[in-house]
């Protein structure tokens, strides 16, 4: 994990707009997004609403770095193209429902002003306890409901099992 610090930036940066669009892809919620996703037709790709959020979840999951594991370079391309193309698809719902575009981007706003305040050191700037608590505390932006130890563990495992795969 000898990554550099401007790693951890971008790293950080691609997490917190997963965040904010998850944020986004709520506040329009599931009725508008769908209602919205129907009348998309071929003029944009867009996803139903419970696909759409499952993305933005697996990509924020590829992007969790742990004492064993750190995505590479191509996973956060990958995630922060994941995260344009959604972007698109927010900003096409908003206009298609003007009705709900200033709650959206409040919402956006505020979940981007909670993540940006604490931008992303790398653990050889902060130590390993530090950075763990980081992640914790990204992951726990993104899905409150969910338990943030489990998600960690869970990419944690996954790493682990990687690595055990690798040395056979």
């Amino acid at each position: 994990m000898g990554e550099s610090q401007e790693f951890y930036s971008r790293l950080g940066a691609v997490q917190n707009n997963i965040t904010v669009l998850m944020a986004e892809v709520e506040e329009v919620g599931e009725s508008v997004w769908d209602l919205v996703s129907d009348k998309a037709g071929s003029s944009i790709s867009f996803t139903r609403f419970q696909a759409t959020k499952d993305a933005l979840l697996e990509a924020f999951q590829g992007l969790i770095a742990t004492q064993s594991r750190t995505p590479t370079l191509s996973q956060i391309s990958s995630a922060d193209q994941l995260a344009w193309g959604i972007r698109e698809m927010v900003d096409f719902a908003k206009r298609m429902a003007p009705e709900i575009a200033a709650k959206v981007d409040a919402r956006g706003a505020s979940v981007e002003a909670a993540v940006s305040a604490s931008p992303l050191q790398s653990p050889s700037d902060v130590g390993w306890d530090e950075f763990e608590r980081q992640m914790k505390d990204r992951a726990s932006k993104l899905v409150p409901s969910i338990s943030t130890t489990t998600l960690v563990a869970a990419v944690a495992a996954v790493a682990g099992l990687m690595y055990f795969m690798s040395r056979r």
